[in-house]
């Protein structure tokens, strides 16, 4: 993840004046301009009826960004923490997107021993990867999801949100410039422009039940702007029996 690390304390960094630079900021645009607010308002609809958000939720917020998402939600539940590892967006959540029921935190998502400091030992109900897993190799995948089985409670759900499709890459890559900007700076250059890895929902299953994770995956609306290329998945405990020894 240190590519990533060094990418994101340079990506679109702006001075922020409202919503629209929050949101260009952290790559919720089409063509490199902004969604509309009907548009980010159905995400949070849409991440709120996945992950069941009530009162009484504790979410921990994953790659949290600049707290665009984070602080809507928070308004869902009764507390959030949200780490993220770009300082300049953690500096940005708690300067325009702070509330009493969040903490932000700037910290690797696989800093696991300064996860545990900062959220004190207590057990979430929801944890959201809203397009985090891009930016996560499988192994770095696997870990965090053997870290949250400690973190969670047991009825918790995980919502790994807008996940790019492998199988469907070449929807998104749809037209000449894009299918050039694939050829030269992906496969020449050997530079991502930003998207981050393309999954296939056989490696999220796979590496999901090896964690002991049940998986439930989900197109995403027409409406969303993503819809097109990305899927969202919902992940929960899997209940292990455990095996009666007779003597």
């Amino acid at each position: 993840m240190n590519h990533w690390k060094e990418f994101f304390q340079n990506y679109r960094i702006v001075d922020i004046k409202g919503d629209i630079d929050l949101l260009y900021q952290v790559g919720y645009t089409v063509e490199r301009k902004p969604i509309s607010n009907e548009m980010f308002y159905f995400i949070i609809e849409s991440i709120e009826k996945q992950l069941q958000l009530s009162a009484s939720d504790t979410l921990l917020d994953l790659c949290c960004g600049n707290g665009v998402v984070t602080y809507e939600l928070a308004k869902k539940v009764k507390s959030v923490i949200a780490v993220d590892f770009s300082k300049p967006y953690i500096e940005n959540a708690k300067k325009f997107k702070n509330a009493e029921n969040i903490e932000y935190f700037h910290g690797d998502v696989t800093d696991f021993r300064k996860i545990t400091e900062v959220t004190g030992g207590k057990l979430y109900s929801k944890v959201l990867l809203y397009y985090a897993i891009a930016y996560i190799e499988p192994n770095d995948f696997e870990n965090i999801l053997l870290f949250l089985k400690k973190m969670i409670t047991p009825d918790a759900s995980i919502m790994l949100g807008s996940v790019l499709d492998n199988h469907r890459k070449w929807n998104y890559f749809n037209t000449i410039k894009r299918k050039l900007a694939y050829l030269i700076e992906y496969k020449l250059l050997d530079k991502d422009i930003g998207l981050g890895r393309w999954w296939t929902k056989t490696e999220i299953a796979n590496i999901s039940r090896k964690c002991e994770f049940s998986c439930l995956f989900a197109d995403q609306d027409p409406i969303l702007h993503t819809a097109h290329y990305r899927f969202d998945v919902i992940l929960k405990k899997m209940e292990v029996k455990e095996e009666v020894l007779s003597s």
